[in-house]
C-alpha cells in the first residue's frame, strides 16, 4: 500500500514524510507545525478507515452492502487418504 506525503509525493507505507519534507520539517513529530500534525492525524484516520472497511461497497440502489463471505476449504484437495 502506498501513501502520499503532505506535499503530494507518493511514499512507502512505512514513512510519514518524503525526504524533502523531512529536511524541511524534521523527523521529530514534536517539532512539526500544528497544521502538519493535524493533517497527519486526519490522513492516518482516513487510511485506517479504508483498511478497516475495505470489505464494504456502495450499491446505488441498496446503499452500503457487505460482500458475501468466501469459505475456504481446510485440508488437502489433491491427495487421497486410505481409511485405517
Amino acid at each position: 500500500m502506498m501513501r502520499n506525503c503532505v506535499c503530494g509525493k507518493p511514499i512507502p507505507h512505512n514513512r510519514q514524510l518524503c525526504a524533502s519534507c523531512i529536511i524541511e520539517y524534521g523527523s521529530n513529530k514534536a517539532n512539526w507545525p500544528d497544521w502538519l500534525t493535524d493533517w497527519m492525524q486526519s490522513y492516518q484516520k482516513e487510511l485506517n478507515a479504508e483498511r478497516d472497511y475495505h470489505h464494504l461497497s456502495i450499491d446505488v440502489d441498496e446503499g452500503i452492502v457487505e460482500a458475501k463471505p468466501q469459505f475456504k476449504l481446510n485440508g488437502c484437495r489433491t491427495e487421497t487418504h486410505e481409511r485405517l
